[in-house]
């Protein structure tokens, strides 16, 4: 099993590190964008992963939250997984925040018996979904069929009402995702072959939350998507912000979670989590459990 993991970063670089270590395997690889707002957290990462096998530095760009220059930043990471010429078997997209919480032996197992599935969170962008509706800016289909201009995090809203490209019907849900090598090259050939779908997201506010939905739910791979993207988030209890920042209090609720990865984690505020983690679900050596995802899906 060869697994890709495209990991966005923009801090930490000794956190980094420790999620590329956690992840490591002779067969896993590591795309890292780091953006060009930290210069020398990334000069320090290129040092401390300089003798680290199977990590490369794609092409990076400034990114800021609700821009599309972090969809950018992840199709860096997606191209440079295709265009490798290594045939991976699947490909995750992960922040430098983020941390595995199944044994490595295990995710490698879930992706073997899921094999052809799309893992991301998605919904209809319509009355349905109650993110998609409410007070523009922030509900989904202001943000589809109004005109948004940025600069930096910075927006302005134009109401004049557009619709997505070819017909597609709108979807949304959070970045985060994990797909097999025939979608991910699948993306970066329909990508290419059509830059209006891409000029279209130049302005959609937050566009990084249905790039790749869209994508997904439009394409002929709509039936091998799963609405589930393998990442625990706790979206109900700011710590202090959205998703929460995990603590050691959060625990249990890690190891109990059917969940391959989880985020967000801070380092500099609660690194006895990461060391739990390690300790008591990562490194113990007895015959794995049954993968709960597994039979679910």
């Amino acid at each position: 099993m060869k697994l890709a993991y495209i990991i966005m970063a923009h801090q930490q670089p000794q956190q980094l590190k420790r999620l590329i270590t956690a992840l490591q395997t002779d067969t896993a690889s590591f795309f890292i964008h780091f953006s060009k707002k930290a210069e020398s957290a990334y000069q320090e990462a290129i040092e401390l992963l300089k003798d680290v096998p199977n990590v490369y530095f794609v092409p990076r760009r400034y990114t800021f939250w609700g821009h599309p220059s972090l969809v950018k930043a992840a199709l860096s990471g997606l191209r440079a997984v295709v265009e490798s010429g290594v045939s991976y078997d699947y490909v995750s997209l992960l922040s430098a925040q983020d941390y595995p919480i199944k044994k490595i032996a295990d995710i490698e197992r879930f992706f073997e018996q899921n094999a052809g599935k799309q893992f991301i969170d998605y919904a209809p962008v319509d009355g349905t979904n109650p993110r998609a509706v409410g007070i523009p800016p922030w509900s989904g289909i202001s943000r589809i069929e109004s005109w948004y201009f940025m600069y930096r995090s910075k927006k302005i809203r134009i109401p004049i009402k557009r619709k997505l490209p070819y017909g597609y019907k709108p979807y949304m849900g959070y970045l985060w995702w994990s797909f097999s090598r025939e979608f991910a090259e699948y993306v970066i050939e329909f990508l290419d072959q059509h830059p209006r779908y891409t000029k279209f997201f130049d302005h959609v506010f937050i566009s990084d939350e249905f790039f790749f939905q869209c994508i997904l739910l439009n394409s002929p791979f709509k039936h091998a998507a799963v609405n589930d993207d393998l990442r625990f988030a706790d979206w109900e209890n700011p710590n202090p912000t959205v998703p929460a920042t995990l603590l050691t209090a959060d625990f249990e609720r890690l190891r109990n979670t059917h969940h391959l990865f989880a985020r967000k984690f801070d380092a500099k505020r609660d690194s006895a989590i990461l060391d739990l983690i390690d300790q008591k679900i990562l490194q113990p050596t007895e015959a794995p459990q049954d993968n709960e995802l597994v039979s679910i899906i």
